[in-house]
């Protein structure tokens, strides 16, 4: 109970009061909501729903309402400083109706293949444990992708108008990306890693800049400016850098952190304007464990007894995520 008090104090600071929030947790906690569903039926466009972390997973939905919908990120025990409780929010997927157009997602956790279908739709630290597709059956436009973990990749499905203005950004991807249909828009500040001799990149029509290509690529009809490649695809130049040593590009590590830059690696100040190339460079690096942009609290200590009518002290550690 504490700490579902905690999380939403924490929410509370950060989000715009004259907008409604809404709490869902599935756990048998006291929540006004059990069901995200029936949550999304009482919001207002504006509104925030918090989904609380959970060990149950909270199905597969549709948002046609323009929503903030906040989880608590994922890893929450392998890094320091998350989150008081460990667990994360994890759906099957969401996917998009008419009306949801400007919906930010952030800190959530999807177990099967989700599909970004409608345009302006920002989803940021977010986990994918399926692969994340884009399909439109008209023009999407405007999609973010922003500081996710992709651990099946990425696919643009065949037989669609074509996707545009499209930014993915400062994401970690451990698969493949796969264009089928027409993909426009910025590749930029991502790592890219993938062990197979099998082309892991092969969009096209994208400008791709600082990004760290682990992997096997297909130059296709990109622009690539300031990249680092395991192989050589793309020809040096305009700041690329081929044939790059990537056993001394990283950290290490056991989940997200391992992607961090190692001191020396050739990624630091490789990009253009001497920022560092790869996920934790650029505008917005990437925040480890897909911590969302609100305040958390990472650490309280209280004592287990104490007399009746003696106030309780109780410390708490807490930090922002911008």
């Amino acid at each position: 109970m504490i700490r579902t008090l905690v999380l939403l104090a924490a929410s509370l600071l950060a989000l715009n009061t004259h907008a409604a929030i809404l709490r869902v947790n599935n756990t048998g906690v006291p929540a006004p909501y059990t069901n995200f569903s029936v949550a999304h039926t009482a919001a207002q466009n504006g509104d925030t729903i918090h989904v609380e972390a959970s060990p149950i997973n909270y199905g597969s939905h549709f948002v046609s309402k323009q929503l903030v919908i906040l989880g608590p990120g994922y890893f929450l025990g392998q890094n320091a400083q998350t989150q008081v409780g460990l667990a994360s929010a994890t759906f099957t997927w969401l996917s998009w109706n008419a009306g949801s157009a400007g919906t930010v997602v952030s800190g959530l956790t999807f177990s099967g293949a989700t599909t970004i279908n409608h345009s302006n739709i920002r989803i940021e630290r977010c986990r994918f444990l399926g692969v994340l597709n884009f399909y439109g059956s008209g023009s999407v436009n405007g999609v973010q992708v922003i500081g996710c973990y992709l651990q099946a990749g990425m696919e643009v499905l065949a037989g669609q108008p074509p996707i545009t203005n499209t930014t993915l950004a400062n994401n970690i991807i451990l698969g493949t990306l796969v264009a089928n249909s027409s993909m426009a828009g910025e590749f930029v500040n991502n790592t890219v890693r993938n062990a197979a001799e099998t082309p892991a990149f092969s969009l096209s029509n994208m400008i791709v800049r600082n990004n760290i290509f682990d992997c096997e690529v297909t130059p296709g009809n990109n622009v690539f400016l300031h990249n680092l490649f395991r192989t050589a695809p793309v020809p040096a130049g305009e700041g690329n850098e081929v044939n790059v040593d990537m056993a001394t590009m990283f950290a290490g590590g056991t989940v997200d952190n391992q992607w961090q830059l190692a001191p020396g690696a050739p990624a630091i100040a490789a990009g253009d304007n001497g920022e560092d190339c790869g996920a934790f460079g650029g505008n917005e690096p990437y925040r480890l464990s897909g911590i969302p942009a609100v305040p958390s609290i990472f650490g309280m200590t209280a004592p287990s007894t104490i007399g009746v009518g003696v106030p309780l002290p109780v410390t708490m550690s807490a930090r922002t995520n911008e």
